[in-house]
């Protein structure tokens, strides 16, 4: 269910939204500003309004590589313990690693929108796909969350989705650090091998 923003008055969106946030600032901490924390599921006017006004602004960046991984090694929790030995599985078909903090917003918009494969695990780094091409592949590995709400975002621009369930999902999810099963990873680049080639 879509939430109601407060920034939108019936007519129009807050002009202080169409001035871009500072270089430095996390585009996750923009999105928190901007809509109630944790409610991912925007209506399809908000996800067109932060296209426009962020990939307006990028066409002068160089293209990002069309391959990313994206690494949750800054994160405070839910990391991936053994995020070098998942990260191998990925590297020889072309991925690189990014770690997102401290670069600059318009760089992450504009990796993200030249990306065609993303993959990362679940959490805020994915609200960066509401800047990816349509039909882009967005491989998104879960630990122990099951939220579905860049699933939701993934339909609305016309992403190919995809879950990688590492875990069995419990009614109480936590914050904690985990290793992935590569035999999981290696067994789902193996059946889409259609993605990585």
């Amino acid at each position: 269910q879509t939430c109601a923003l407060p920034i939108f008055n019936g007519n129009s969106i807050d002009p202080e939204l169409d001035k871009l946030p500072d270089e430095t600032i996390a585009i996750k901490n923009y999105f928190l500003h901007s809509i109630p924390l944790c409610s991912f599921y925007v209506d399809d006017w908000f996800i067109q309004h932060m296209r426009y006004k962020f990939l307006s602004h990028i066409s002068n960046k160089s293209l990002p590589d069309q391959k990313i991984f994206i690494s949750r090694a800054d994160a405070p929790g839910r990391t991936t313990t053994n995020e070098d030995e998942i990260f191998a599985l990925f590297e020889p078909y072309g991925f690189k690693r990014y770690v997102l903090t401290g670069m600059p917003i318009l760089e992450q918009v504009a990796l993200f929108h030249n990306a065609h494969t993303v993959v990362a695990t679940h959490g805020s780094a994915l609200n960066h796909i509401i800047f990816c091409r349509p039909n882009s592949n967005i491989i998104e590995i879960f630990q122990n969350r099951s939220d579905s709400c860049f699933y939701y975002l993934s339909q609305q621009i016309g992403l190919n989705h995809f879950c990688i369930k590492t875990e069995e999902f419990t009614q109480i999810e936590g914050q904690y650090s985990s290793p992935i099963n590569p035999d999981v990873i290696q067994k789902f680049i193996n059946e889409h091998k259609e993605i990585f080639l």
